[in-house]
């Protein structure tokens, strides 16, 4: 998609966070509060199987990346409740 839109392939780079900016305006557009995107980051290391945030099927392990991104998801929403 950078490609095609003429973008820079640097994923930390200003004028890809405006455009994804856009794209989550749009489509947050129509949606009840809860259902939108309200913040969002870009890694700058793309998510693999050898970096253990994938699984063999190319599916996202969750708790991989909630512990490789940890600060990052605290400075985004603050601390996680601890649960009882």
């Amino acid at each position: 998609m950078a490609r095609r839109e003429g973008l820079p392939a640097d994923p930390t780079h200003p004028r890809i966070n405006d455009v994804l900016q856009t794209l989550v305006a749009e489509t947050n557009v129509g949606l009840a509060s809860f259902e939108c995107i309200k913040t969002f980051r870009v890694s700058p290391d793309p998510f693999t199987v050898d970096g253990g945030e994938l699984t063999a099927s190319l599916k996202v392990k969750r708790h991989a990346v909630v512990r490789k991104h940890a600060a990052l998801i605290e400075s985004m929403y603050g601390a996680p409740e601890s649960q009882p």
